[in-house]
């Protein structure tokens, strides 16, 4: 009788620990990548497919830390009460990221700096320091791709439907 009491009680853990792995595959998170040195011309040159990015375990940027996102303008809008913002250092410069709903990656770029010569070649973000609390997405010099292909990947329909759904979406 212990064994099969025993039995549920874990049977019933499982099943709620696996309900609650439901809610995070949903949500918007961008993450960085474990390895900090890896760096965009890597990933080009190696030609490194994004499902071969190794992340972080944990977000870098959460639903948590947003207050909106402006789809028109492509940028993040973070919670002053975020600390986030005080982890977007030089430090964070050409850093790689992947954006994702949930376990999807649906595009990779990298932080940037405005002190930066250059610009990068794929998508990155850089930091409005006038705004301190805006991140702009950005597309970089050599991506082969239109205008509107290029926004139809930064405001990919699945972003643009998960951040409408928790109330984050500012068209």
């Amino acid at each position: 009788m212990k064994k099969y009491i025993v039995l549920m009680i874990i049977g019933l853990i499982c099943s709620i620990c696996n309900g609650q792995n439901t809610n995070v595959h949903k949500e918007f998170a961008l993450y960085l990548t474990k390895d900090s040195e890896l760096k965009e011309q890597d990933i080009i040159k190696n030609k490194i497919n994004i499902d071969d990015l190794i992340l972080n375990d944990k977000p870098f940027i959460s639903e948590d830390d947003i207050e909106y996102y402006d789809s028109q303008q492509s940028k993040i809008i973070v919670n002053s009460n975020s600390l986030i913002l005080n982890k977007i250092t030089f430090k964070l410069n050409r850093q790689i990221f992947v954006v994702c709903i949930g376990e999807e990656r649906l595009y990779w770029g990298s932080f940037w700096s405005i002190i930066m010569s250059s610009l990068p070649s794929h998508y990155y973000i850089i930091r409005n320091y006038k705004l301190k609390n805006e991140l702009n997405i950005k597309i970089g010099y050599k991506i082969e791709r239109s205008v509107s292909e290029n926004n139809s990947i930064i405001n990919s329909e699945k972003i643009l439907k998960r951040l409408k759904k928790i109330g984050k979406l500012k068209k």
